[in-house]
């Protein structure tokens, strides 16, 4: 990816600690434990994944940099959702700590040097990754779960009517 196409993704990105709030607002409160079955996530574990994922991103990025060729360890969102129980977890809490690692990793990819972008670790399912490689994953994630959470949304309203 050229460097201004990583600026501006990094920018985009950054603006997720500031807004997320924002995005909810869309959602009405009743509804964020809706499931339309058990192998769908409501809102509420939606945002608990989000924030364990940008937790994990915040250590894959930190070891991409710090301890390039490192391998780094995958986790099985599934059992996560499960075995921490998302949905009994505390929704305030989540949403301010998603806000809070957001904005850690927003501060540092855009205080890196263009150089840093090419260094790598081992990922186990997926094998090397750059952190230009990694970003593109990561930086998509959100606007996908944001996109998962309005189909729920839609769901949930279906079953009013």
């Amino acid at each position: 990816m050229s460097h201004s196409e990583r600026l501006q993704k990094i920018e985009n990105y950054g603006i997720y600690h500031k807004n997320f709030p924002e995005f909810l607002k869309e959602f009405p409160r009743e509804m964020w434990k809706y499931k339309p079955d058990a192998d769908h996530w409501s809102i509420h574990e939606i945002i608990h994944h989000l924030l364990d994922t940008e937790m994990n991103s915040y250590v894959r990025y930190r070891t991409c940099i710090a301890e390039p060729g490192k391998t780094i360890t995958p986790f099985e969102q599934d059992k996560w959702s499960k075995e921490l129980k998302y949905q009994d977890r505390d929704i305030e809490a989540a949403i301010q700590g998603l806000q809070w690692v957001i904005q850690m990793n927003y501060e540092l990819l855009k205080s890196l040097p263009e150089e840093t972008f090419s260094r790598t670790v081992v990922h186990p399912e997926r094998g090397v990754q750059s952190l230009d490689q990694a970003l593109h994953v990561y930086f998509n994630h959100i606007p996908h779960h944001i996109e998962q959470m309005r189909k729920r949304h839609r769901e949930w309203k279906k079953t009013k009517t």
